[in-house]
């Protein structure tokens, strides 16, 4: 849950500051971790900062509908960061409250609505 509470607290300082480059960034980051997932810069703090000092097992490579998850939100965020570079104030408020609400999903409800839409589609396409 380390990556959640990051993006969240990313968003949320983002949605405060409603800076564009912010959520650019965490998009680039969340981006990478989607195509190269073994560069994953979350994991890699979570295996340094946590896992390590408490002889946890390490994380390994994201299995597809969490990278299905993190792409989402890779594009979830360069959409907000383009609509205030664009100063397209409403569209930009709309998709922090969607953002912050997906965030909130994770973390109190430990749900993740994209990761389930991946294992859905799976499912349907492995029927036929």
């Amino acid at each position: 849950m380390l990556q959640p509470r990051i993006v969240g607290s990313v968003v949320a300082i983002g949605t405060l500051l409603q800076s564009w480059w912010l959520f650019v960034v965490l998009s680039a980051v969340m981006l990478w971790a989607t195509f190269l997932p073994t560069q994953h810069l979350f994991d890699t703090i979570y295996n340094h900062l946590v896992a390590r000092p408490r002889d946890l097992p390490r994380l390994g490579i994201a299995p597809a509908p969490r990278r299905f998850a993190q792409g989402m939100a890779a594009t979830l965020a360069l959409a907000v960061g383009a609509a205030l570079l664009a100063h397209a104030t409403y569209t930009a408020w709309a998709l922090q409250a969607f953002f912050i609400t997906a965030v909130s999903t994770v973390v109190l409800g430990r749900v993740c609505p994209p990761a389930e839409l991946y294992q859905r589609l799976e499912r349907r396409r492995a029927i036929g």
